[in-house]
Formats: structure tokens, C-alpha cells, sequence
């Protein structure tokens, strides 16, 4: 797990901090604006006048993906670390990171859910949402970077779980959108 999350979060920090141009696609593609103006809480949204996403506080972050319904926070960087791990491992990692997701109840609530849910929203819905901002050429190569993690997280799970379709563990949810199925269906 140590370096499951040491690797997932230098994906997601490099995508987040070492992305130029990232706080421009943020506040151009969520709804980060009207979710600061809302009086929810007893908390501003930010901890400083700042348009840094360090200065952001939690909840109107994950609020905002959550509103564009991509809950980027919730999976990027679990790809790039699944892979990095069987890289470094080879076929005893993948084997591991499986019996991981049979035997061991901690890792699976800490795995994307891709296979009990349907991920098919999201990269529908982030590729709406680039549109939104003005430079089509940035949202182009930072919308390209989350829908290849986006891709590389749904293979890892593929891998470590055994499923071939989205929504394996519910049929009566892939019955309802058949297009779920494959995970070709998601662009």
C-alpha cells in the first residue's frame, strides 16, 4: 500500500502541480466559482485570497469534481501506480494487487469501484466540460493527460479484479445501459 500511494500521489501532483496550465482548466471546467460563493459552511473556500489550489480548502475541491460528475480525486493516479508497481514487480505484483482485491477488505474501499458502478459518465461528461475553456489547445492536452490516466485506471482494474465488463457485480445496472459493457464505450 506504501507504495501504491507514494506512486499514486506523485501521478496525481504531477497532474495537479506540475501541470501548466491546470488551475486555468479547473476553475475554467468546474464549478469551483459558484461553489466558493456558496455559504455552506463556516469556512471560506480557500484558506487565502488566492487562486492557487493549495490555498483551496477539501471539500469545495472534491465538491467541484463531484459536481461535473468525474470525481477526478477519488481515482487519478491509482492507474499510474497499479502500473508502476507490476512494472517494478512483474507478474507476481499483478498477482499480489489481485489477491489484494479478494482477500484483504482495506484495499478494495481504497481501489476505484469501476466494476460495481459505471464509470461511463465520467470521461463523457470531462469532455463536455473542456469545452468551457477559451484555450481549446490547453484543454486539449490537460483533458488528453486525465482521460489517459482515466484509461490506465480501468485497465489496472481490469487486471487486478478479473472483470471484463464495467458493472460486473451489478447486471441488473448493466442491463440498464448496455453500453457500459465495454470499456471501449467510453469516449
Amino acid at each position: 500500500m506504501e507504495e501504491l500511494s507514494r506512486d499514486a500521489m506523485a501521478a496525481y501532483r504531477d497532474l495537479v502541480y506540475g501541470t501548466e496550465g491546470f488551475v486555468e482548466y479547473f476553475r475554467a471546467t468546474t464549478p469551483i466559482g459558484e461553489i466558493a460563493e456558496l455559504n455552506i459552511g463556516s469556512r471560506p473556500a480557500s484558506r487565502k485570497k488566492s487562486d492557487a489550489i493549495e490555498d483551496l480548502r477539501a471539500i469545495p475541491w472534491v465538491f467541484s469534481w463531484a459536481q461535473c460528475r468525474v470525481m477526478l480525486p477519488g481515482w487519478y493516479g491509482f492507474g499510474a501506480a497499479a502500473g508502476a508497481f507490476v512494472e517494478r514487480r512483474g507478474p507476481e505484483g499483478r498477482a499480489l494487487l489481485a489477491r489484494m482485491w479478494r482477500e484483504w477488505p482495506f484495499f478494495r474501499p481504497c481501489s476505484p469501484t469501476w466494476t460495481c458502478c459505471s464509470p461511463r459518465p465520467t470521461c463523457r461528461w470531462l469532455a463536455r466540460y473542456k469545452e468551457l475553456l477559451a484555450d481549446a489547445s490547453l484543454a486539449d492536452r490537460i483533458f488528453g493527460r486525465i482521460h489517459g490516466e482515466f484509461e490506465a485506471t480501468t485497465k489496472a482494474l481490469f487486471e487486478i479484479t478479473g472483470a471484463t465488463t464495467f458493472l460486473a457485480s451489478n447486471p441488473a445496472a448493466r442491463a440498464l445501459d448496455p453500453q457500459t459493457a465495454s470499456p471501449t464505450s467510453i469516449r
